[in-house]
């Protein structure tokens, strides 16, 4: 299935009329049009296939390709209908996400075959209407004329030397591959020997593009260019993670091995793939407290629960918080790790020393004499004590913060500097962040009913809790669109230009691309 609705213009999910497709398939092109539909207004706006591939639906191999397809589609349509109905109760609770996805459905294009409208005029079908659910076996096996390849249920039972006749006939005629990949005779050629890997620094061949968006249709997030032919590195990294969390069920294909972790697709790789698209098998990433320890090797055990909660609050919200792939997860870390520090700091600090004062803040930069008053001198004192012999308190800091921050980044009123200093991960700061991190928080509610009510705003300190802590930076990840410059790649410039939005001023470009190189290196998120 497609994650993204069918553009202006596309074709059905399946293959074209003339395609040689048809001459095998248990239904006709006109009745797979019937069943796209047949489906809900859902199924039809993310240009989801109706027709089933294999005898084997979910691991379950039923006794014709007629009783999985029917088992496909009431399973499938009836998943849907949930789908949309909880989604229209949302729209009608008010939450404006909801209302903007289904305005998206109900406003979809019909398909086209071959660029030209359907010339039935069929509508489509309004959000809310059941679908049929129901697959006509009787009209699908009268598609084509009787043949000793399709089996029905009105077939006398084979004699055994028949059934081994008809096996052998069926290895000779039949393609090795069962899923949308068939249709590439290069692929079936791989499945059985014939054709060379495919593997990086393949380009322009409808065979890799047919790979990625089995990968996609598996789960896997390859960028902003999706199935574009190019076999690059975030392909490359799509198949390591196939053959790293794919556990055959050899139910699709008996015979093959599978376990070499290389990012090439060789005859195993593309059988093992052709069997997870087969079965629905999908790919979700998970983070785990292990991953976050290699974030922060040095984190005390005393904080481990902080590690675990931020890996509880990132599982929820994998997909919506756009770390999806391991370039944006590796990104994404990179930045925080800077932002808090080894020790996971997750509140600004403003003890300074008068040199970090002045080259912190302009403000202090001018009025040298304020930034002795409010800072430390190590070599003399130590960090706990300013100049004077008195100890820093946390009226210094407060003072601090509203002399960096007062009047600029929202704050207006007296106070506002200190009250919205830095916090949460990404160390968020002013109350203009704050308040745009609420209204973002309220727009998405439907990804946390449990928390609608709430107002960083009002309540700022929210964000040291960790769940809040996590939310916040994950907001300023998407609502800036870091993910997209993520996926531009891995090298410097890319780290730079992410950077440039976290905190433009800062002197830590280069550690932060250190950051990324040593989660990168180690495949921490992949």
């Amino acid at each position: 299935m497609s994650s993204n609705p069918p553009p202006k213009g596309r074709n059905y999910p399946f293959a074209q009329r003339g395609s040689a497709f048809w001459e095998k398939c248990h239904v006709t092109y006109d009745q797979a049009v019937d069943m796209f539909y047949d489906q809900t207004a859902m199924q039809q706006y993310l240009g989801h296939d109706p027709i089933v591939y294999s005898m084997v639906y979910k691991r379950v191999k039923y006794p014709s390709i007629f009783d999985a397809q029917k088992a496909y589609s009431q399973d499938q349509n009836s998943l849907y209908q949930k789908k949309e109905q909880e989604q229209l109760e949302l729209e009608a609770k008010g939450f404006e996400e909801f209302k903007k996805k289904n305005d998206a459905i109900r406003g979809r294009l019909n398909p086209t075959e071959n660029g030209t409208a359907d010339p039935l005029g069929r509508p489509l079908k309004p959000m809310g209407d059941l679908s049929k659910g129901t697959f006509d076996q009787g009209t699908a096996e009268n598609a084509h004329e009787p043949s000793d390849r399709i089996e029905t249920k009105t077939s006398p039972a084979p004699s055994p030397q028949q059934a081994t006749d008809s096996a052998k006939n069926d290895s000779e005629d039949e393609l090795i591959l069962k899923s949308s990949l068939k249709q590439s005779k290069p692929l079936n050629d791989l499945a059985a020997g014939k054709f060379n890997a495919l593997k990086k620094g393949s380009t322009e061949t409808e065979e890799i593009k047919k790979v990625q968006q089995a990968l996609i249709d598996c789960g896997f997030n390859l960028g902003k260019f999706g199935a574009d032919g190019d076999f690059g590195r975030a392909t490359e990294g799509a198949v390591k993670q196939f053959q790293t969390h794919y556990k055959p069920t050899h139910t699709t294909h008996k015979s093959y091995q599978f376990g070499n972790v290389d990012g090439i697709v060789d005859k195993n790789t593309i059988l093992a793939l052709d069997e997870a698209v087969v079965e629905e098998w999908k790919y979700s990433f998970i983070f785990t407290l292990e991953m976050l320890q290699a974030v922060y090797p040095r984190i005390s055990s005393r904080k481990q629960n902080l590690l675990q909660g931020i890996v509880d609050e990132l599982n929820d919200h994998v997909e919506f918080y756009k770390l999806d792939n391991p370039l944006r997860r590796t990104h994404f870390f990179a930045q925080i790790m800077q932002e808090t520090g080894s020790w996971l700091s997750m509140e600004e600090s403003f003890r300074y020393s008068f040199n970090g004062l002045v080259n912190t803040y302009k403000r202090f930069e001018k009025n040298p004499s304020l930034a002795k008053a409010l800072s430390y001198d190590e070599g003399v004192k130590g960090k706990n004590t300013k100049r004077n012999g008195e100890p820093l308190s946390s009226a210094d800091f407060e003072k601090i913060a509203n002399i960096a921050y007062g009047d600029r980044m929202g704050n207006t009123d007296e106070g506002d500097g200190w009250k919205y200093r830095g916090r949460g991960l990404k160390q968020l700061t002013g109350k203009y962040n704050y308040n745009a991190l609420a209204q973002w928080h309220q727009k998405n509610s439907g990804e946390w009913p449990e928390d609608a009510h709430l107002s960083f705003v009002e309540e700022p300190d929210l964000l040291l809790e960790i769940k809040y802590a996590v939310r916040s930076a994950a907001f300023f990840w998407v609502s800036n669109k870091l993910y997209q410059l993520a996926d531009n790649g891995a090298d410097y410039p890319v780290s730079k230009s992410i950077t440039e939005v976290v905190n433009i001023h800062t002197d830590s470009y280069q550690q932060r691309f250190q950051n990324f190189n040593q989660l990168y290196s180690k495949e921490v998120f992949e």
